[in-house]
């Protein structure tokens, strides 16, 4: 970003944990949101890549995420992903 010309570029890197089984209650609050998020949203997020980017029906979308759905209940492998984020300050005119 700064050979763009923004100033003070930071890049912050988490990992966030898919569910409730972090034993920090921060971080299971954070889980269980998350867990929320993508149990409720999966349908309506794989639905247009799945059934116009790879031709599915919607049979072949529900089964895909009735399998998501149920590898997402598995706490045992303690899901989680990396959150990016990255920030800088435009210049003064």
């Amino acid at each position: 970003m700064e050979s763009i010309g923004f100033q003070a570029a930071t890049e912050r890197t988490w990992t966030l944990p898919i569910g409730a089984w972090p034993t920090d209650e921060r971080l299971k609050e954070v889980g269980m949101i998350m867990f929320y998020v993508l149990f409720k949203g999966a349908r309506e997020i794989a639905q247009t890549p799945l059934s116009e980017g790879l031709g599915w029906d919607d049979a072949q979308v529900d089964a895909l995420v009735a399998s998501f759905r149920k590898g997402l209940r598995n706490w045992t492998r303690q899901p989680s992903f990396t959150f990016r984020a990255v920030y800088a300050q435009k210049p003064a005119p």
